[in-house]
């Protein structure tokens, strides 16, 4: 019987669907009186006995096990030759295993423990250990599972679907709750990964690229090492001279340690940064391109980051437990989002808090000093030297800022640099050179001057049915200007 369509077909395919068929008919019949038989699709390798409808629709759904072509579990030998009893075949251990086949479900799983035992003749102990699990009834009474058979069900499943650890110790959990009390079903994933060990069926973790290029595993395990490492470089690897070079330099680093020392004791804990470059809220870039790849979710970003919130709060409040591949050991990772990178539109986007009028900050809220100003129409925001060092100067000038001294010390905050240069650059040289309609300078503006009676040396002068601008010393000569391009 041709049975090349195993490995050059799958589920589907004309050709597949024939060889399934061609199959069934064959263990039908060869099963002779059995009613349940081992079923061959890739996630029960024969090791789970079910009827043959079920079996059928299986193999539908499932690709068959490709390195089943020998059908001895189902009425051939090893040498392709069928046998006369599917029964004979199968079930060739001692009596003590057949007595207990039912249990096993059929007797496969019996077989193949009996078939290793080989393996373990330096440790006997560990080979009666899985023995012991293979004949013990799940709960007393239960005719179909055993302990062994159960959690390789169960992690056939896991393995099909793709289940995390935390998932499958979940469903352990719930599975232990239903069934009766005195049942000895593992309720930890370790529990069951110590239970397959034994029969050379051990489980690892092998950790891969989010974008799917490579596994951490062989030559390039040591980047999981490499990776560790960095993660007390700000602690043990950096150039501590007082310079701001690096988020650890900065106060606010300094004032999450000093509030949260239980935070600062793990070097290794995160401090993660949320970035939403290229979003465009309000469509005023007119290019179609963008250099960043990042979706946008439009004005109401803060809707979607729920989950990342979510996220960010287990990682707060308890922390995961991962393994540390530099020391070789675990620990508990947590971590806290120490700053958002965007511009101060975004900002709002990101926080789902106004950024126009009085109180325009998500940081100081109510203790924003905005002032409407009625000549131009907007709202501005005149205490500066707040934001300079605590002893500087500057603080102690009245005449060059509002009127008021300031000595008030306010957190930092986090903005994207490149865009707000980029804005202050822009006025900074559309007011040098005067450029109609980029010139923070004007009648308006030296109006506004007047109502906060502040810089009577730039009011305007009205001359005869003229208004003068006295030059202020940022007003630049036709000469300096072309001197300046």
């Amino acid at each position: 019987m041709d049975r090349s369509w195993i490995s050059n077909s799958k589920p589907g395919d004309p050709r597949y669907e024939v060889g399934i068929r061609d199959f069934i008919n064959f263990v039908v019949e060869h099963a002779g009186d059995r009613s349940r038989l081992p079923c061959p699709c890739f996630k029960c390798h024969n090791f789970l006995y079910r009827p043959v409808d079920e079996i059928l629709g299986h193999l539908c759904k499932n690709s068959f096990d490709k390195t089943y072509t020998h059908w001895i579990w189902h009425g051939e030998n090893y040498e392709g030759i069928t046998t006369g009893n599917f029964g004979n075949n199968v079930h060739e251990s001692p009596n003590d295993v057949q007595e207990c086949s039912n249990l096993n479900e059929g007797g496969r799983l019996g077989d193949t423990i009996r078939s290793a035992q080989d393996k373990f003749d330096e440790n006997p102990s560990a080979f009666q250990d899985l023995l012991k699990d293979s004949e013990m009834p799940l709960y007393p009474g239960c005719k179909k599972y055993t302990r062994l058979s159960a959690v390789v069900r169960l992690y056939n499943e896991k393995a099909g679907h793709g289940l995390t650890d935390k998932s499958f110790e979940d469903i352990l959990e719930v599975v232990k709750d239903f069934i009766p009390d005195d049942n000895v079903f593992p309720s930890r994933n370790y529990e069951a990964k110590k239970t397959l060990t034994p029969m050379g069926l051990p489980y690892q973790k092998v950790h891969a690229c989010p974008n799917d290029c490579v596994l951490y595993q062989h030559e390039n395990e040591t980047l999981n090492e490499k990776v560790a490492k960095k993660l007390t470089w700000h602690y043990y690897g950096r150039n501590k001279n007082g310079l701001l070079r690096h988020p650890v330099d900065s106060p606010q680093w300094k004032f999450i340690d000093g509030k949260f020392p239980e935070f600062r004791k793990e070097k290794r804990n995160l401090r993660l940064a949320l970035s939403t470059y290229s979003m465009n809220p309000f469509g005023s870039l007119s290019s179609t391109h963008s250099t960043w790849p990042a979706k946008t979710a439009g004005n109401d970003i803060d809707v979607y980051l729920v989950p990342l919130i979510d996220d960010l709060k287990i990682l707060w409040d308890k922390g995961v437990e991962v393994f540390d591949a530099h020391r070789n050991e675990m620990f508990n990772l947590r971590a806290m989002m120490f700053c958002t990178i965007q511009d101060y539109p975004a900002y709002g986007n990101l926080s789902g808090y106004t950024v126009k009028g009085k109180t325009a900050c998500p940081v100081c809220e109510d203790s924003m000093e905005g002032k409407w100003l009625s000549a131009s129409k907007k709202t501005v925001y005149l205490v500066h030297h707040k934001w300079l060092p605590i002893n500087h100067l500057y603080r102690k000038k009245r005449k060059a800022f509002d009127g008021e001294q300031e000595f008030e010390d306010v957190q930092g905050h986090c903005l994207d640099v490149m865009h707000i240069e980029k804005n202050i650059c822009d006025s900074l040289v559309g007011t040098l050179l005067n450029v109609p309609g980029k010139s923070k300078d004007g009648v308006s503006p030296r109006d506004d001057l007047m109502d906060l009676g502040i810089r009577k040396e730039l009011h305007v002068v009205e001359r005869n049915t003229t208004e003068y601008l006295p030059p202020a010393a940022y007003t630049l000569s036709q000469r300096e200007k072309k001197y300046m391009l």
